[in-house]
């Protein structure tokens, strides 16, 4: 099963970079596209339904398996987060998970809803963001559809992470349309249905241009504030997923890379174990700033969404490095930005193609990566063994990737590049 998973993965990653460069040589390259996409949504919806229907046990092992439905049944029997049950979730999540639980009572329910979040969001992507019907749209929608990390994360175990995709993208288009107290809510919503990482996203469109900011930034923290703040007054442990999540600890990050260098005792002090709270505190602002800067001083709305969303991509990305936790699945809360930026900053297929090879190489090991960590995760990292000298030069890989496309990616959102607009160039609709 390990093996069919990489090989899985590597067919589907190779196909999404190579399909991506045929397609872009064909003259009637976004209907082709269009046509793809339509039949991966599709595909997906159908392989969830017979796999889950013949074997329902298919992701026991998965967070949907050994958490989210779970959470859901507690929900069903009258139960209520962090007061009968604990969570390490948002306090709508399990809410949100019910009604699905209650209509078919198995992990395929979850997967299948977790598909349905994705179709919207690639929905809501194609047809409202400023470039619809342009090229560099299809583009990004292809290469995600087909990714690894969008089929097996998603399709085949039914992460989470898509419901931050869909709540963030809402949230950037309504600020985009100066729907301030529309985005802010949007916002706060995705944050109470999904889990704490939402937050990574709310700088992007706080800033998204100076008109507004104040707006945006009072209803989100007012409105958050009271969710949270509301019912922990009240009795109701809303940090318990703060306190659950704050040890622990994965491969896949810079810390990781650490570890082996640095001795178990200083590994268990408080200093190690706030190091990556610090170093976000210290390394973000110094992102932030020119990126706000530049949004309140732009007069072409046109940039600010490639911009917003380069710089969501760009806080993610700098997440999964710092973060002591940073699963492979994390990245499907992102993708999406993360290969819109790629696509439009891209100046001919050639810089394209160069440029995904990171998101095809993190594709191609989404589920080497965790296999391995669920390995040696109870080892001593500073006695080395082949598996953890594997794990150790793959992290290695993984944080350079990222790295990689950081940089690109904060580069992308401080350019004037008008949204829809690629050196590629766009092309009318067809097919």
């Amino acid at each position: 099963m390990v093996w069919a998973k990489f090989v899985l993965c590597l067919i589907l990653a190779v196909w999404a970079h190579a399909g991506l460069i045929w397609a872009a040589r064909r003259p009637d390259e976004i209907g082709l596209l269009r046509r793809f996409v339509v039949g991966a949504v599709i595909l997906k919806f159908v392989a969830v339904a017979v796999l889950y229907a013949l074997r329902p046990q298919l992701g026991a092992t998965s967070d949907a398996g050994l958490y989210y439905i779970h959470e859901a049944r507690h929900v069903l029997a009258g139960e209520v987060p962090y007061r009968d049950f604990d969570s390490s979730y948002s306090p709508l999540f399990p809410v949100i998970l019910a009604p699905a639980v209650a209509v078919w009572n198995g992990i395929g329910a979850i997967v299948l809803l977790m598909t349905a979040f994705e179709a919207a969001m690639l929905g809501l992507y194609l047809r409202a963001s400023p470039a619809a019907g342009s090229v560099a749209v299809y583009r990004t929608a292809f290469y995600y559809s087909f990714s690894p990390i969008s089929v097996y994360w998603c399709a085949l175990t039914g992460y989470n992470g898509s419901i931050i995709a869909l709540f963030a993208l809402a949230s950037l288009l309504l600020a985009e349309r100066r729907r301030d107290a529309g985005a802010a809510t949007v916002a706060v919503a995705g944050f109470l249905c999904s889990k704490l990482l939402m937050a990574l996203n709310f700088p992007a469109f706080i800033c998204f241009e100076r008109r507004g900011c104040v707006v945006r930034g009072a209803i989100l923290v007012g409105l958050a504030a009271a969710a949270i703040g509301g019912p922990y007054l009240a009795g109701f442990d809303t940090l318990l997923p703060i306190r659950r999540e704050m040890n622990n600890v994965t491969s896949g990050n810079i810390w990781f890379l650490l570890a082996p260098l640095v001795s178990e005792e200083i590994r268990r002090t408080p200093a190690w174990n706030l190091a990556p709270l610090f170093a976000f505190a210290l390394v973000f602002p110094a992102l932030f700033v020119p990126y706000a800067s530049k949004m309140w001083r732009s007069a072409d709305r046109g940039t600010r969404f490639n911009s917003a969303t380069a710089f969501l991509a760009t806080t993610n990305l700098l997440f999964m490095i710092l973060s002591k936790k940073s699963y492979g699945f994390y990245l499907l809360m992102t993708l999406l930005f993360v290969v819109h930026t790629v696509v439009v900053a891209s100046g001919d297929l050639r810089s394209l193609g160069r440029r995904l090879v990171p998101l095809t190489f993190l594709g191609a090991v989404a589920t080497t990566q965790d296999r391995l960590w669920m390995i040696v995760r109870d080892q001593p990292l500073t006695e080395p063994t082949s598996e953890l000298a594997i794990l150790w030069l793959l992290d290695a890989a993984v944080v350079s990737c990222y790295a990689y496309l950081l940089l690109i990616c904060y580069r992308t959102c401080l350019q004037y590049l008008p949204t829809g607009v690629t050196a590629v160039g766009p092309r009318p609709a067809s097919g």
